[in-house]
């Protein structure tokens, strides 16, 4: 009896080892996953990145605490200054020629649908320099891209779709919420605020970041790829999309090209 009540207690040992052994892993490779950096360098040479890092020692992941900070290092590496962020889901950072860098931030995903009650978060543009606030701008849904700079404090942002909505066993399918648009932005830097010059809704189910070609102090194109909503032919409804280029001009007018399969226009 004491030989099987020790083998049963080395074997009872061994597995709660093994398992903190797994969890431990575990954790360190959520860590790792967690623990993103975006990198931007400005005209001067200083090095501006935002750290995530979870307390994964918390609950839930909707429980757990995020740590997000905007640094500025120095070429010498000093830490010049840092801006702490409300907890979220930031881009990379973008830099202006002024040194001021621009970022958007979307809120987690249990705070964009409003859980327990509470107002749903909403993603905003953030303008920081020199460590303190410039100002933010909040959009009214969906997800923000990584800032695209052109010309004269000009800001372009696309908008994708928060979440699909849409029964998945069946065919009928929505990328996007109801009244929910894709869309690109155009902002300006007005230094205390940021001013909306124009947004375009645009008939894609999603896009990429803004791409912006300057070619002169006057002239420039802002260009953004998608996937137009589009019966692919294969049946059973499944909409694969095709994908478009919409290529626009510094006052909001665009064209829209679409892209065949097999690199047919």
């Amino acid at each position: 009896m004491k030989t099987r009540y020790r083998n049963h207690s080395l074997c009872f040992t061994l597995s709660v080892i093994f398992a903190l052994s797994l969890l431990a892993v575990s954790s360190a490779a959520a860590m790792h996953q967690m623990d993103q950096r975006s990198v931007a360098v400005g005209p001067d040479g200083i090095t501006y990145i935002i750290t995530q890092r979870m307390d994964m020692m918390g609950g839930g992941m909707d429980d757990r605490g995020m740590e997000l900070t905007l640094y500025a290092i120095a070429q010498d590496d000093r830490i010049l200054w840092s801006y702490r962020l409300e907890e979220g889901e930031p881009t990379a950072p973008v830099v202006g020629a002024d040194s001021t860098v621009y970022f958007t931030h979307s809120p987690m995903h249990s705070a964009r649908e409003g859980d327990n009650g509470s107002e749903p978060g909403k993603s905003k543009l953030y303008a920081v320099r020199g460590g303190s606030l410039k100002w933010s701008f909040e959009f009214e849904r969906g997800l923000p891209s990584v800032p695209a700079l052109g010309p004269g404090g000009t800001i372009y942002i696309t908008t994708n779709c928060s979440m699909m909505q849409g029964n998945h066993d069946s065919d009928d399918m929505d990328m996007c919420e109801q009244n929910e648009k894709v869309a690109l932005f155009a902002l300006e830097d007005r230094q205390a605020s940021a001013g909306l010059l124009w947004s375009r809704e645009l008939d894609a189910m999603m896009l990429s970041e803004p791409a912006v070609q300057v070619k002169s102090a006057t002239e420039w194109t802002i260009s953004v790829s998608g996937l137009s909503p589009d019966n692919d032919g294969m049946g059973g409804g499944m909409m694969m999309g095709v994908p478009v280029l919409f290529r626009f001009r510094p006052d909001g007018s665009f064209q829209t090209i679409r892209l065949g399969r097999g690199g047919h226009m």
